[in-house]
């Protein structure tokens, strides 16, 4: 099994599911990292959200113009992915972990992931996907622009926790 990101029918990237839970988790560590905005924050924690300890493994793939962005700051939120993909390269936040990810398998990823943000244009967002993710969310404090972090690892937390807690576990929930 494997996880798909997608763009449209434009372009694909296919990671393994150990792949991807260290995709997910280092892109976590990074922008949790470097958010300020509550575009920003929201963009991590909807990928946080895409948690195979939470789904199951190998169905957590999604189309990247499904996310969350802000129309009116696209270029600017595909700048901050720059910043937060520059930031896994340099290891941003890897300390926290108990084990250390393997840089060359990762960074291809990551240099995919770049290539399809870059790719992205403001006609290929899904028109309401952010309204309808966010009316979805139980998450009251996501709304009113309060958000929590692992004391342990700093990534923001998802109404289910720690995705980099959940990827060293290794255990499903219950």
């Amino acid at each position: 099994m494997a996880n798909t990101i997608y763009l449209n029918n434009k372009d694909s990237m296919s990671m393994s599911n150990g792949c991807t839970d260290v995709f997910l988790t280092t892109i976590g560590l990074s922008g949790s990292r470097l958010a300020v905005t509550d575009g920003e924050k929201r963009l991590i924690l909807w990928l946080l959200e895409r948690d195979q300890w939470v789904w199951g493994r190998g169905i957590v793939g999604f189309n990247l113009a499904e996310m969350p962005w802000d129309i009116e700051n696209l270029e600017s939120q595909k700048q901050f992915f720059c910043s937060v993909i520059n930031g896994v390269l340099e290891e941003s936040g890897w300390e926290t972990l108990d084990y250390k990810p393997n840089k060359d398998l990762l960074a291809p990823q990551i240099r995919s992931f770049r290539r399809l943000i870059g790719a992205l244009k403001v006609e290929d967002i899904i028109v309401g996907a952010k309204k309808e993710w966010l009316e979805a969310s139980e998450n009251e404090a996501w709304r009113q622009g309060r958000y929590a972090f692992c004391s342990r690892h700093g990534i923001l937390l998802t109404d289910t926790g720690c995705l980099a807690c959940h990827d060293m576990s290794g255990n499903p929930p219950l």
